[in-house]
């Protein structure tokens, strides 16, 4: 994982080949917001269970809690911690932004057309 400072090293100097028109404070903003999510995204991957990632796939896939809990042979009750475990692991605060947090970390993917769960 590159550092923060080099991180930032190499912001500034994009931010300069390309003259963009960001100050430091911007630039400093930028390179915390970056390494802030890319941290998240390492927890999560290396977190997240198989049992989490199944959760949140029958989220992605609109599933209601007592369909995902048919689905893998558990309780509602049970759905619903895990709902609620998958949340803290992504740093999610809702079903919907588990999902994007999900598709923007590589966890999730496009699913096409005739796919199944």
């Amino acid at each position: 994982m590159i550092a923060t400072f080099d991180l930032r090293q190499h912001i500034v100097a994009a931010v300069d080949e390309l003259r963009l028109p960001l100050t430091m404070t911007s630039v400093d903003r930028l390179t915390a917001q970056i390494a802030a999510t890319a941290a998240v995204g390492h927890r999560a991957r290396k977190r997240l269970s198989p049992r989490l990632h199944s959760i949140l796939v029958g989220i992605a896939a609109g599933e209601e809690t007592p369909e995902t809990a048919a689905r893998l042979h558990l309780s509602a009750h049970t759905v619903k911690t895990h709902r609620q475990r998958l949340y803290r692991a992504l740093g999610a605060r809702n079903a919907a932004h588990a999902v994007a947090i999900g598709m923007r970390l590589g966890i999730l993917r496009p699913v096409e057309t005739g796919d199944r769960l």
